[in-house]
């Protein structure tokens, strides 16, 4: 179950290690390479329930019982063999486990360029140190001397140059690769005695185990930088990577407890697993990922030992346990706090072995419902290409199939939830915990989500083939792992993704802080150069139609006693629309700058000059072949992918520099940006953006009174009113005029209305007939097809609702015929 955990905690690039060897284990049988333990990730929706704290769970009542009584048990010991009987897949399942066993000890000697299976001499080093200078990752290369590989410089090193004070730290990082990969090990091989019944398994198995109790309380204790703190362990640089090579060792000794001697089990669980869980107990950290694993590794030893106070401290300590955990840290919404999928997942999977020792144990933990919101956050999130968006600390991830989801469907059952399993091979995870069969049936994602709690608004317009996407950020910061970000996006559209949000280098590297971090690497915008505060933004508006969709929000105090900015995002099958407000809080005018980065090569018809004016700080000094020009016009820029390309307008401002040049994105690799300059009290940068595969169509991009005019020749035209707090009563945008606190409307080509969007609205005019009316304020949609006009209400009030339409002769609402009547040329329903 653990061979995936380093993938997910921003390990994803850092390979395997080894050096001296001290501490010799015997060997087992040697036979087959192991095979991969996972793959990637997939799609799916809606959202879950709110959360409730835990009731009868509190009271910690849970049941003791025989061995194995960790992570699986007699029972499913028996489900499983049944399965592997009659069920190809979970034979094909069964045989990964037992290919990853046998592989014991040839494939760590191979790894590892070792001739004897030993333990490394000492503990292991924190593997985001396993950089090269240029802060990019290392490859370790066994067989080579010295061994350690930089591919973005095609050098070796046998010591860090960047850090000559420690001159083995490279192979310290080996030495955890070690200590992990000889708990892996264990794992395969206690899982392959508990589902065969061979001895040799069990054997190999012990054998780790006891030299582990033999010379674990030798090692002494450090943490990342060498020293010794409260956050540092043994076998490991940090109580949380201890914790998650803890769990396979215990999960391991609780699997081959029956063949092991009195002695032995006293030995392995005085010599190694108290002692492990006291170094994890020492460092309690309240709401975070690694409490989440220390829970797990203490729980895991408590029920293999049958220690009742470990059991009851990993799930109710009010300070730092389970319960707490789901409470505190996965909100409503369902997205770990950290605002990071990384760390959603590694969360997650924390919590699945939490979850999965406590049903076994009567502890009702699948009854918590923010632990289901957590397999819904990624459902409601998720591109169209199954990845998800990266935000803050992440180095990005795809929902393509992800082992996660097969316990999620097993335990609720939903059909969505086996969306990202469906179709693919399914691995031991499935046998262990998933369902015999999946769901057939094939929901999809094409429609808006929000996540309020964890401030995330997702638009969605276009159809399976063309779908486009924002996903906008507005939520809190996320602590440790958060950006300074606030109101910034990440765009999809024509099947790529455009918009680039930069993710995150090796926390080693000087570009996390350097670049990752900042402001100015993503798309929002920057006041004075300098980068936001910790914030939480605030949502003003949504909507979440097929025809439009809009999020408005605030970026609440990023430059607090300098500057307010609100943006709306709107989306429609054809574009979006990028509008933001900057407002100063002094009186004063400031620098602001508006930056949008995306994938591609960038072109624009302005004719630009080389430009030296940023700072040398902040982010700005990673932007190069800065190339300006100022204008007062509306202005251009065009990204062009293979396949694909975007097209940017924004509205003319006098007293606009417009910057070209370049970013880049978490592999170094160049990213282009676009930014609008401005010297400003109060200003408005007004942007159109239109994927496409070939060519744009949109000709017209215009402020018409109130609202904005999109111009498609030929095929529609559309008006747009956004939200403006200082606006009251009716308002006009092209020739349509509302109360509503939103609105869009779509005429054809030859000026008929097809479709509006209301928001909030009790009237609605086209300036020669009402269009609507309302008894109470209203949000929806209309669509006029053929002879039927279909309405589409998210939520209403009781209302009587009068709506233009002089040929319909059906009326739908949200899907169902309803009853109306006809007066003249409208039609009046009541809702809802």
């Amino acid at each position: 179950m653990k061979a995936s955990r380093f993938l997910v905690l921003l390990l994803l690039w850092i390979p395997a290690c080894a050096s001296q060897t001290t501490t010799p284990i015997p060997t087992a049988l040697p036979t087959r390479p192991p095979t991969p333990t996972r793959a990637p990730t997939s799609t799916a929706t809606t959202a879950p329930t709110a959360t409730r704290a835990p009731t009868a769970a509190s009271k910690l009542l849970w049941q003791q019982r025989a061995a194995p009584r960790t992570l699986i048990d007699a029972n499913d010991i028996a489900r499983i063999k049944q399965w592997i009987a009659t069920d190809a897949w979970a034979r094909g399942a069964f045989d990964q486990i037992i290919r990853n066993a046998d592989a014991w000890p040839s494939g760590y000697l191979k790894e590892f360029n070792l001739t004897r299976p030993d333990l490394p001499p000492t503990g292991g080093q924190w593997t985001l140190w396993y950089i090269c200078p240029n802060g990019l990752p290392l490859r370790y290369v066994p067989t080579h001397s010295p061994p350690h590989y930089c591919p973005s410089t095609n050098q070796y090193y046998a010591s860090p140059p960047q850090w000559q004070n420690r001159p083995t730290l490279y192979n310290e990082v080996i030495y955890a690769r070690r200590h992990d990969a000889l708990a892996t090990y264990a794992r395969w091989l206690g899982l392959a005695y508990a589902l065969t019944g061979d001895a040799k398994y069990a054997t190999s198995a012990a054998t780790i185990l006891r030299a582990y109790a033999a010379v674990y309380p030798t090692y002494p204790h450090h943490d990342v930088n060498g020293k010794t703190s409260r956050s540092g362990a043994k076998a490991h640089a940090q109580t949380l990577d201890e914790a998650v090579w803890l769990i396979d060792l215990a999960w391991s000794y609780d699997l081959i407890g029956d063949t092991l001697a009195p002695a032995d089990r006293a030995a392995i669980a005085n010599g190694l697993l108290r002692p492990a869980v006291a170094e994890i107990e020492g460092n309690p950290m309240g709401l975070s990922n690694w409490q989440t694993w220390h829970n797990a590794a203490i729980a895991t030893v408590g029920f293999a030992l049958n220690d009742t106070r470990m059991v009851n401290e990993a799930y109710n300590d009010p300070a730092n346990g389970f319960f707490m955990q789901l409470r505190d840290g996965a909100s409503a919404d369902g997205f770990w706090w950290e605002s990071s999928w990384g760390y959603h997942f590694y969360a997650l999977n924390a919590m699945i072995d939490l979850a999965e020792m406590g049903a076994r144990a009567g502890i009702d933990t699948y009854a918590q419902s923010n632990l289901r919101a957590m397999w819904y956050a990624p459902l409601q999130m998720v591109l169209p290409d199954l990845t998800l968006p990266r935000f803050n600390d992440d180095t990005g991830r795809s929902l393509m199939h992800e082992w996660m989801y097969e316990v999620g469907y097993n335990r609720y059952r939903d059909p969505l939830l086996a969306l990202p399993i469906s179709g693919g091979a399914r691995g031991w995870q499935a046998l262990l915990w998933g369902a015999e069969t999946l769901s057939a049936a094939s929901p999809s994602m094409t429609t808006s989500a929000l996540l309020p709690k964890a401030g995330y608004a997702i638009l969605r317009a276009g159809d399976g083939t063309d779908l486009r996407y924002l996903a906008f950020k507005f939520g809190p910061h996320g602590g440790f792992h958060g950006h300074f970000d606030e109101l910034g996006y990440v765009s999809f559209g024509a099947g790529k993704l455009l918009g680039i949000d930069p993710g995150t280098h090796s926390y080693a590297s000087a570009l996390h802080d350097g670049w990752d971090k900042t402001t100015v690497a993503h798309n929002t915008v920057v006041v004075d150069e300098q980068n936001q505060a910790e914030a939480t933004g605030n949502l003003r508006q949504y909507l979440g139609f097929s025809a439009f969709s809009l999020a408005t929000a605030d970026a609440g105090a990023a430059y607090p006693n300098r500057a307010a900015i609100t943006r709306s995002l709107a989306l429609t099958p054809d574009y979006w629309l990028d509008v933001m407000r900057v407002m100063a809080l002094d009186g004063k005018p400031h620098r602001i700058d508006w930056v949008y980065h995306d994938a591609g090569n960038l072109s624009t018809p302005l004719t630009l000059s080389p430009y030296t004016a940023f700072p040398k700080s902040n982010g700005y000094d990673h932007l190069t072949a800065d190339r300006a020009a100022a204008t007062d016009s509306d202005w251009q820029a065009t990204w062009t992918l293979s396949g694909a390309r975007v097209d940017l307008t924004m509205l003319g401002v006098t007293g606009t520099t417009v910057v070209a040049g370049t970013g880049i994105d978490q592999t170094n690799q160049a990213v282009p940006f676009a930014m609008a300059r401005r010297q400003a009290q109060d200003t408005t940068f007004a942007a159109l953006f239109e994927p496409s595969r070939t060519s744009p169509r949109v000709t017209t991009f215009a402020s018409l009174g109130a609202g904005l005019s999109i111009v498609a020749p030929g095929v529609f035209e559309d008006s747009v009113l956004l939200p403006d707090d200082t606006a009251h009563g009716d308002r006009s945008f092209s020739v349509f005029s509302t109360d509503a606190v939103a609105a869009y409307a779509r005429e054809d080509a030859t000026n008929n209305l097809q479709t509006f969007v209301l928001a909030n609205a009790t009237r609605f005019s086209d300036g020669v007939v009402p269009r609507l009316t309302s008894t109470m304020p209203i949000t929806l949609q209309v669509t006029y097809t053929g002879n039927t006009l279909a309405v589409t209400l998210p939520r209403a009030p009781i209302a009587q609702v009068r709506i233009y339409a002089p040929t319909s002769t059906q009326v739908r609402v949200n899907g169902n015929i309803v009853g109306y009547k006809r007066e003249g040329v409208s039609v009046t329903i009541t809702v809802p």
